[in-house]
Parts: structure tokens; C-alpha cells; sequence
């Protein structure tokens, strides 16, 4: 069983709201829409594209804008790397605007390990950025002394690779679909002991769901849009479906307010 995770994981490696006017996410059903819906200009503000430099090879992943000076995305993302390209408001191919930042800016949670799904988050510090209609930060949840496990509960998931089969080889246009969380009892079914209370895991298909290139991108509760996870790992299940993993946010409030001072 861990076997099968650690190949997943490599897999899936190698890769506020904004204005009134914002468009709408359609959560209707997937089906009928067979690699998910394409995103509308300024739908998703915060949505953010990088390219990472580690050694001689590059790699993409997605991440999210939490204010003016910070991402969030996925440890294993950002690990290791020499330098990350910064793409806001990542729409499509052409970002709004982009920074390069060095390691010196790029936090990792020092107890992420590669090998198992804990801890998966990293932050990465950018230069300041004004907030317009086509950059705004995402909603994160807020420090409480007890959190919900959000099972059951639709959520939004964004991304470009082959997040929603081959329909867009080339990572042309940001593409989202709405998947429902599953409880930890059944997630452990699919990949053992080896989940955490850390994670939260949603079921997916075939042709609906993050592969290559979508870690670091964020899962978002539905109507809220609060940022719940963080694009972890994928690996199909014969017996249970697909199955996406996400960092579940919310173990790590403590952890990001004393890496980026915000209000939380």
C-alpha cells in the first residue's frame, strides 16, 4: 500500500473573494462536461501559476494568493528548488503579472517528508502587489478551537496540466470542477494508516480530478469559498473510485499566522 502512495505522490510531484462582479462558479454536476468547465476572466483572482528551477529541471504547480505578500501551496512543490516563477492571476497562459523568487523566500514546513502525505504546504514570500479585479487574495478559515471535518461538502478545485484529461495538453486555460469531500474512514480504506487527520480527501473520476502539474493549487468549500486544502496527491482505487488528497488548511492556521504575521 505505501508503495502505491509513493508512486502516486511522485506522479502528482513531478508536476477574499474578489469584486461583486465576479463571475459565478457553476456548481451543477461535471457530467455532460467531461474535462471540467474553463474559467472566466477574473473568476478565480487569486489563483496563482508556478514554474519551478530544481537543478537542470523545471516543474509546475499551482499555489494561491493569501495577501499582498504571500502564496501558499504544496511543500512538494517548492522543496528543493533553486527559484519559482510567480504567475498571478493565472487565467491562462498570459499571467497578469509575474515575479521570480529566490530560496531565500520559500518556506517549507520543516516536518514535510516526501515520501509520506504530511505536511505538504510551503509559503512563498513576494514582492508587494496591489489588489485589482484580476488579483485578489483567497478567503483562508479563520482559527477556531475546533474545526469541521468538511465531509461531504462540495468543493471547487482549480488547475491547467491534465487536471481534466488531455483536452488541454499545453496548459492553455485555467479549468475547474466541483468534487465532494469523503470522511477519514474511507480515505484510510483507499491508502491505510498512513492518513492523517492532516488531510482531507475527495472523491474524484477518471476524467475529474488534479494529475501532474495541479499540486499547490487550492481546494475551495462550497458557497464559501474558503480555502479548506491544499492539491496534494491523486491516485486511482479499483474498489472505491479515484481519489484526490488535499493538506487539510486548517491543521496549519498556527503555523502560517507565524510565518506571515496575517489575522487569522
Amino acid at each position: 500500500m505505501q508503495e502505491l502512495f509513493i508512486f502516486a505522490v511522485t506522479m502528482a510531484y513531478v508536476s477574499a473573494s474578489a469584486y461583486q462582479d465576479q463571475p459565478e462558479i457553476d456548481n451543477s454536476s461535471n457530467i455532460g462536461n467531461m474535462h471540467g468547465r474553463n474559467a472566466l476572466p477574473c473568476q478565480f483572482p487569486y489563483q496563482v501559476r508556478l514554474l519551478l528551477k530544481k537543478d537542470q529541471e523545471r516543474a509546475y504547480c499551482g499555489g494561491s494568493l493569501i495577501d499582498h505578500r504571500w502564496v501558499l501551496t504544496a511543500g512538494s512543490c517548492t522543496v528543493d528548488a533553486d527559484n519559482v516563477t510567480v504567475q498571478l492571476s493565472s487565467q491562462n497562459s498570459s499571467p497578469y503579472m509575474t515575479h521570480i523568487v529566490n530560496k531565500k523566500d520559500i518556506i517549507v514546513f520543516k516536518d514535510f517528508n516526501d515520501s509520506i502525505p504530511f505536511a505538504d504546504i510551503s509559503l512563498i514570500r513576494i514582492p508587494y502587489v496591489e489588489y485589482n479585479k484580476n488579483i485578489q487574495p483567497v478567503k483562508l478559515p479563520t482559527i477556531q478551537p475546533q474545526f469541521q471535518t468538511y465531509a461531504d461538502s462540495e468543493v471547487v478545485i482549480t488547475g491547467w496540466e491534465n487536471t481534466f484529461n488531455a483536452s488541454n495538453p499545453d496548459g492553455e486555460i485555467l479549468h475547474y470542477a466541483i468534487l465532494k469531500i469523503i470522511n477519514d474512514t474511507d480515505c484510510r480504506t483507499i491508502y491505510g494508516e498512513i492518513i492523517s487527520s492532516a488531510l482531507i480527501c475527495a472523491s474524484t473520476t477518471s476524467d475529474i480530478s488534479p494529475w501532474i502539474g495541479d499540486s499547490g493549487a487550492p481546494l475551495l468549500q462550497l458557497p464559501s469559498l474558503v480555502q479548506i486544502g491544499i492539491t496534494s496527491f491523486h491516485t486511482p482505487d479499483n474498489q472505491l473510485g479515484y481519489t484526490a488528497g488535499f493538506t487539510r488548511v486548517t491543521s496549519f492556521l498556527e503555523w502560517i499566522k507565524h510565518q506571515t504575521s496575517l489575522t487569522l
